[in-house]
């Protein structure tokens, strides 16, 4: 992913770090212990850090180079409560039973590989009367567009794409799991928002995160999809115009809903 795309749509969901950052400072305990897991480029770990500066945050991704993201951004922000880990959602093996007062994962339980056991190992790590605090997405625009255009490029239906961030976006998707796992539904909020790309050609860009692959493949296939991705580049930037969603040079996307889930581990086991 081109990092001044991905920058592009991080900053875009600001409403959310900052949203998630309110719900956890509400019930934090003075100096808790936060674990952020699939925290990407460091939110809201960065977030909370700037507000509280006696919480002790553990930021945690999979992927080694998001962390040196993360690195950079709490240097840049002057916070020093963060320490810094690599794993994934799934395995939290490093850390024991109750060790945690929140844990928190903006946008990433949707990309987990097994998510149930993400959500039993976020109840083994809270420590009981602790908070869990998941957003996924419900509704995206974005995403949305992007399927249009590819279909529309391809000529027929295709398949779910390779990264997907409404993975989760069924009702009760995460609910289920959550209490599956021992935990509470203590609120469930939901939020709109739009994303701002910069020019059209900008906003197709940021598509790509979607589709590339897919595009790849159709021209690939038969010299019929040779030009695909010219193909959707005009598509996409035609259907933007006409939407309205263009103002000078900027491209704003609307109708992106997240769903902000607050979780509770009870504080004694008959309350299961």
């Amino acid at each position: 992913i081109d990092p001044k795309i991905y920058a592009r749509l991080f900053v875009n969901n600001s409403p959310m770090f900052d949203r998630m950052s309110t719900a956890v400072l509400e019930r934090l305990p003075t100096g808790g212990k936060v674990l952020d897991l699939a925290s990407g480029p460091g939110e809201p770990s960065v977030t909370l850090a700037t507000r509280d500066a006696k919480a002790q945050i553990t930021c945690t991704d999979f992927q080694p180079g998001m962390i040196e993201k993360a690195q950079i951004r709490a240097s840049a922000a002057g916070v020093t409560n963060i320490g810094f880990d690599t794993t994934s959602a799934d395995d939290l093996a490093k850390w024991n039973d109750n060790s945690f007062d929140a844990v928190t994962m903006s946008f990433g339980l949707m990309f987990v590989p097994d998510k149930a056991k993400c959500l039993y190992e976020i109840f083994r790590v809270l420590k009981p009367g602790g908070f869990a605090y998941v957003s996924v997405w419900k509704k995206l625009m974005f995403q949305t567009l992007a399927r249009e255009v590819i279909e529309e490029v391809a000529g027929r239906t295709m398949p779910e794409f390779e990264i997907n961030p409404l993975k989760l976006k069924e009702d009760n998707a995460v609910e289920g799991l959550a209490i599956a796992a021992g935990l509470n539904v203590f609120s469930d909020e939901r939020m709109m928002y739009p994303f701002k790309l910069g020019t059209s050609t900008e906003a197709v860009d940021g598509l790509m995160i979607l589709v590339g692959g897919m595009l790849k493949q159709l021209e690939a296939e038969d010299s019929t999809h040779g030009d695909a991705t010219a193909k959707f580049y005009e598509i996409a930037e035609e259907k933007i115009q006409k939407r309205g969603w263009k103002d000078g040079d900027e491209v704003t996307i609307p109708e992106n809903h997240p769903q902000l889930l607050i979780l509770r581990k009870p504080l004694l086991v008959d309350e299961l």
